[in-house]
């Protein structure tokens, strides 16, 4: 009973692991445009901002082929180093997870504190390729 316990504890882990995807680093180059901005529960900000209207979310992020690029933020143009480990994308030493990427979008998931606790006010951040 136990061994069968733990060989289904094991194939769990192991199915897991198979069922997430690693990111195609050549996916993520170019410019990508931000386009939304909403709570990681799907709430659009407009609770929480002072104009009772949804999050302004225009940034652009470069991710040149070198680890080198920009991110644009209203105006602001920031140099940045990127790098990519599966699903996990640092910037300038801040992790973001991959929800979703192909070659017109891509979501970002931004951990308020850290990726081992998510919270309700982490971040989903939309983009579409420039």
């Amino acid at each position: 009973m136990r061994l069968s316990v733990y060989l289904y504890i094991v194939c769990l882990g192991m199915a897991g692991k198979a069922s997430s995807q690693c990111v195609e680093k050549s996916n993520l180059y170019g410019k990508w445009q931000g386009y939304k901005k909403e709570l990681r529960t799907g709430e659009d900000g407009s609770s929480l901002t002072l104009s009772g209207k949804p999050y302004v979310f225009t940034d652009v992020l470069w991710f040149k082929k070198d680890k080198n690029g920009e991110w644009d933020m209203n105006g602001d143009v920031f140099t940045v180093k990127y790098d990519i480990a599966c699903d996990i994308l640092v910037i300038n030493k801040k992790e973001f997870y991959v929800e979703k990427i192909d070659g017109k979008n891509l979501v970002l998931i931004e951990y308020a504190f850290n990726k081992e606790k998510p919270s309700d006010i982490d971040f989903r951040l939309y983009f579409h390729k420039k």
